[in-house]
């Protein structure tokens, strides 16, 4: 028997043919949604915090209700993405970090941004040494903030942005793929968190890129947004830095220097192929 002729036609994922301005639209309608009932649950005589916990759930609801089609459509393809992994503890571990750096990168990032200031104008004159301490002053607030952010916001946002939004680009390229679903991802948060979400989104992108396998970027993702949950809630101080200097041992120079560090070993633990995450019996593709 003669071999086949003409082209070979290559496999091309599920969600390959995703419309994926549909998703993001729906993504906005339940932000919106979720604004106007935040706002609303303040008037009703709730704390802001509270209000936008609260909101957020009712959010997600709303979101899946109007994703629920596509979803259900999908879910076989995003289900082999929860494949068991190679080794469980090497994920785990190296997801946690990675979300461990990617947070203290956030924190260094806000404190560098701290000597910034409008023209003409020095706030940080008299420098002060650092004074941070953990303590909860409304600790009922984490009972709220865990669940909806450490547990269902990284469940739902890497189904939808890193198990098809991100697989649907893929076929654009990798890199093409990782720097349209980051930027997705960012342009879905605050004006003056965007250029971080951007970077975020584009660390977890190249860890689903390399591990194949939605586990590892939920657990980032969570462990990200649980310490941001307790560094928000919980840790209280002050530091004045001081005029900016760029000796050996300024702050200024230990500061961009921990940065660089902490975006080196994000970009290792995000592309590591030592990670374990890898689906057992899968090809590599």
């Amino acid at each position: 028997m003669s071999a086949p002729t003409g082209p070979v036609k290559t496999a091309q994922p599920a969600t390959a043919g995703v419309s994926v301005s549909v998703i993001m639209l729906f993504l906005v309608a339940a932000l919106v949604a979720r604004s106007m009932i935040s706002l609303w649950l303040t008037a009703s005589g709730l704390t802001p915090h509270v209000a936008k916990q609260l909101s957020a759930l009712v959010g997600f609801v709303i979101l899946g209700l109007l994703l629920w089609p596509l979803v259900e459509s999908l879910w076989p393809t995003v289900r082999q993405q929860f494949a068991r992994p190679i080794s469980w503890w090497k994920l785990l571990l190296t997801s946690a970090a990675l979300g461990l750096v990617l947070w203290l990168w956030q924190m260094l990032a806000l404190v560098a941004l701290t000597p910034l200031s409008w023209p003409g104008v020095a706030p940080f004159a008299a420098p002060t040494a650092p004074t941070y301490s953990l303590a909860c002053r409304t600790p009922e607030i984490l009972l709220l903030s865990i669940p909806v952010m450490a547990i269902a916001t990284p469940i739902i946002e890497e189904i939808l942005h890193r198990g098809i939004i991100l697989r649907a680009l893929l076929p654009n390229g990798k890199m093409t793929a990782v720097c349209l679903s980051a930027t997705l991802f960012a342009v879905l948060h605050k004006p003056a968190t965007m250029p971080y979400a951007f970077i975020y989104g584009a660390f977890l992108a190249l860890q689903v890129v390399h591990c194949r396998n939605l586990w590892a970027p939920i657990i980032t993702h969570a462990v990200t947004n649980l310490l941001v949950v307790i560094s928000t809630s919980c840790l209280v101080g002050h530091w004045q830095p001081g005029t900016i200097s760029w000796t050996a041992l300024s702050p200024a120079t230990l500061i961009a220097s921990s940065m660089l560090a902490c975006a080196i070993a994000a970009w290792t633990l995000a592309t590591s192929t030592k990670a374990g995450a890898e689906p057992a019996g899968s090809a590599p593709t």
